[in-house]
């Protein structure tokens, strides 16, 4: 049984009643985390997403320990930390190719930046981004964080789906199905490109679209069942 299989058996025995709810999917999401994935796996992933992020021409820092304030969000402003932390801890591998979809997505002119632009997303500092570079309109704002949020979750999809998956649900996608939220989503990528996915090489845009549509294909079909 591979590791998808796994996942939707997880799903079907966190089940409570005759068909399968969001609430079940984000419980087998919590017990994937525990269950699937072994400490080697884990190097595994962790080693893959460094080899995509470098091999997209972001900049990481290479032999520098993570600090522990940039474990959450391991850009600033000149790399992505990818090493351990003091503490021993390293940055989430989903969270190096969230921050590595933020700086391909960036305008030239904000990826030297902290956060891109977009205002800090820690309830210590909160906001707008205070540097005259940044952007100021929270519609183009959010618009830029969900495109982050999706090319992000297609980088993990591509090294594993059930990590994809759990990523997603983290990132709300599956609250919004009912919306078609996430297919939106997938049609700015897929027919026009919108706005700063513009930046993004049409082979990369076409690879989010591939793994956001089977990660919500997946999603209903395991709600279906």
């Amino acid at each position: 049984m591979n590791k998808i299989d796994k996942f939707c058996s997880i799903v079907e025995v966190s089940c409570l009643g005759e068909t399968v709810t969001l609430y079940e999917v984000s419980l087998a999401c919590e017990k994937a985390e525990k269950e699937l994935f072994s400490s080697e796996n884990w190097e595994r992933i962790r080693r893959k997403a460094i080899e995509t992020v470098t091999g997209l021409g972001v900049p990481v820092h290479w032999g520098k320990k993570t600090p522990e304030d940039y474990l959450d969000f391991p850009w600033d402003g000149k790399g992505i930390y990818v090493e351990k932390s003091e503490d021993g801890d390293f940055p989430r591998s989903e969270n190096i190719l969230h921050e590595a979809a933020h700086y391909l997505l960036a305008a030239r002119r904000r990826r030297s930046l902290e956060d891109f632009g977009l205002g800090s997303p820690t309830s210590v500092r909160s906001g707008l981004s205070k540097d005259p570079r940044g952007l100021k309109n929270s519609e183009d704002i959010n618009d830029e964080e969900s495109a982050a949020s999706a090319l992000g979750i297609a980088l993990v999809a591509r090294i594993d789906l059930v990590l994809a998956i759990m990523t997603a649900e983290e990132h709300n996608w599956f609250l919004d199905l009912d919306d078609e939220i996430l297919s939106g989503e997938i049609e700015k990528w897929r027919r026009e490109a919108v706005g700063c996915r513009k930046r993004v090489a049409p082979p990369l845009r076409r690879s989010v679209v591939h793994w956001m549509k089977k990660i919500r294909d997946k999603i209903l079909d395991i709600l279906d069942s």
